[in-house]
């Protein structure tokens, strides 16, 4: 009896403290103020920047908030460009084998796979590294900062801001000024292109942005169209279905649009065309989603999403043929009359791709595709004209 109300007062003691634990806005609030105090034991100490960057980005990640993300994340800068100066001579010191025994970082942040892909190095479960024993590792944390602090100037349309801040990348890391085939690289080259062509926008079409108008509404897509840029399609699904639930986004259709769109081209990476399918279905006429900025986009990769799904591939000519004719003067209509010119040829139907060809030159002459057509012509005897 003893035992059992020895347990019970344990449980209430559980549950007693598990109630007093803050939550939400409390959380983050209560470990800025620990942060605050782990800083001044030792301003310049081991970990103290990642401390700065870890409330910045979780004010970014977790509370979307990047007004309150920044001042943490221009600390940081300023820390790591700090820091950089004053442990130069330590990081010349030889790192104890005892120290090594505990932990060993990758000698090198980038390593070159089997497929001769660049890839950034990953601590293994239990990895305890720092700046002291790992050359590369401020750097690694310093790009974080100056990354997210261009791309809140970014949100904020604040271009010039945005491009100073992603400069300071190639000055951090030289590796991203040369980079072509790094997942790293090119998505800091695709910001800078952006800045050059595209204001506003990353995966996101700027007329498909122009409709995301509060800044907050802006950063939680950019982050979003991060994860497709760099490939993360996992991550990617899981933004953009938090996206679809949040207030401000399912109170405006076309910003709810080009979120489904989005969350359909995520799970088209993860090779699950079924499951897309659901989404840019939505697209067609009659759906939800009919006739926004996203439907083309969205028609054309349903496309797709069918011709990967043996059951489904009378909807996808049905998909081609509709875009083709209801939406002609789209890059995307331009793509699809190609694309399925194309299928109509492995098909074995030469009839129907010779007069998809012919039509493609007729519409656009000067295409994307009009080389590639001509060819088709002459390689298959292709004379047949619409």
């Amino acid at each position: 009896m003893e035992k059992r109300w020895e347990n019970v007062t344990n449980l209430e003691k559980m549950i007693s403290l598990w109630k007093s634990m803050p939550l939400g806005e409390n959380a983050i609030l209560a470990a800025e103020k620990s942060t605050e105090q782990f800083i001044e034991q030792e301003p310049f100490g081991l970990y103290r920047g990642e401390a700065m960057l870890n409330c910045g980005l979780c004010r970014l990640e977790i509370f979307l908030d990047p007004d309150k993300a920044e001042p943490w994340l221009l600390r940081a800068n300023k820390w790591f460009g700090e820091v950089k100066k004053t442990d130069a001579a330590l990081l010349k010191l030889e790192v104890p084998d005892k120290s090594k025994a505990v932990s060993q970082p990758p000698r090198e942040e980038r390593f070159t796979d089997e497929w001769s892909n660049i890839k950034l190095s990953q601590p293994k479960p239990g990895d305890l590294f720092n700046r002291r024993e790992c050359s590369w590792y401020i750097s690694s944390k310093h790009k974080d900062a100056v990354l997210w602090l261009g791309m809140i100037a970014y949100a904020n349309k604040d271009y010039n801001v945005a491009k100073t801040w992603w400069e300071k990348l190639y000055v951090i890391d030289p590796y991203f000024k040369q980079a072509d085939n790094s997942p790293t690289g090119s998505t800091t080259q695709r910001l800078m292109w952006n800045l050059e062509h595209n204001n506003g926008s990353l995966f996101a079409k700027p007329e498909e942005m122009v409709v995301f108008k509060s800044s907050r509404s802006r950063f939680m897509l950019l982050i979003a169209d991060m994860e497709l840029e760099n490939g993360n399609m996992l991550e990617a699904e899981r933004k953009f279905r938090r996206l679809l639930n949040d207030k401000e986004i399912q109170a405006n259709r076309e910003q709810s649009a080009y979120c489904a769109f989005a969350l359909g081209i995520s799970l088209m990476g993860q090779s699950k065309p079924k499951e897309a399918v659901i989404i840019l279905e939505n697209f067609k006429s009659g759906g939800v989603f009919a006739q926004t900025k996203s439907t083309p986009r969205a028609l054309l990769n349903l496309a797709v999403c069918y011709s990967a799904i043996l059951e489904r591939q009378k909807d996808m000519y049905a998909c081609y043929q509709y875009l083709i004719k209801f939406f002609p003067k789209t890059k995307e209509a331009e793509t699809a009359l190609f694309d399925l010119s194309v299928t109509y040829l492995y098909d074995g139907n030469a009839e129907q791709a010779s007069k998809g060809f012919w039509e493609y030159l007729k519409r656009y002459p000067k295409g994307d595709f009009a080389s590639s057509v001509k060819n088709y012509i002459v390689e298959n005897n292709l004379t047949i004209h619409p």
